[in-house]
């Protein structure tokens, strides 16, 4: 089950995470309409939450891409020249490269 936010392009950061909220709250209580699930382009999927860092996410047909979201996790990273604590996120695109 995957919900589609239409017409992301046009909503602002607050519209877009609202309207997030609303349709995982939807598929969560079995109440999404099949028209809010049909017809996305591109995918964002988090195997991070399961505590994965990274995969190869599959592209469902016929979308474009789909982009996965490993989990944070701290590591060593430099900032100005120095070794430092830090919080690192591996992120995967899959695309069609017939489009």
């Amino acid at each position: 089950m995957v919900p589609v936010v239409k017409d992301s392009q046009n909503l602002s950061m607050v519209d877009l995470a609202q309207e997030i909220s609303r349709l995982a709250l939807a598929a969560r209580d079995k109440k999404i309409k099949p028209n809010e699930m049909s017809n996305g382009s591109f995918t964002i999927t988090n195997y991070g939450s399961i505590g994965a860092l990274f995969g190869t996410p599959v592209i469902n047909y016929p979308e474009l891409a789909i982009a996965g979201v490993g989990a944070i996790v701290d590591r060593p990273v430099v900032k100005d020249g120095q070794i430092v604590p830090g919080k690192v996120m591996n992120l995967t695109v899959s695309a069609d490269h017939r489009w």
